[in-house]
């Protein structure tokens, strides 16, 4: 009898160390979406500079845009496309 809990206990171990190693790694916020652009953005832009006009396919549409470096200057170089929404910061919490 100890020993079959002894072997259970062992394979759920196993089981539950295999799952963490399987597991991909988490990219991103405390709500679910993704932080920073995708990488298909920021491959369009790698040899181009800042402001330079890029060319880049998300989610199966070609899209034109401008090479940026995020809304503060920072962050990796990365096709904006013509299209996308404008960024607003995070609503005042009062």
């Amino acid at each position: 009898m100890k020993q079959a809990a002894l072997i259970a206990l062992m394979l759920g171990t196993l089981g539950f160390l295999s799952l963490a190693v399987a597991a991909p790694p988490d990219r991103s916020d405390d709500k679910g979406k993704r932080r920073g652009p995708p990488p298909e953005a920021i491959e369009a832009c790698e040899e181009l500079e800042v402001d330079d006009a890029c060319t880049v396919t998300l989610r199966g549409e070609e899209k034109t845009g401008q090479c940026m470096s995020g809304p503060d200057g920072q962050g990796p170089l990365a096709c904006r496309p013509d299209d996308a929404p404008d960024r607003q910061g995070p609503p005042d919490r009062k």
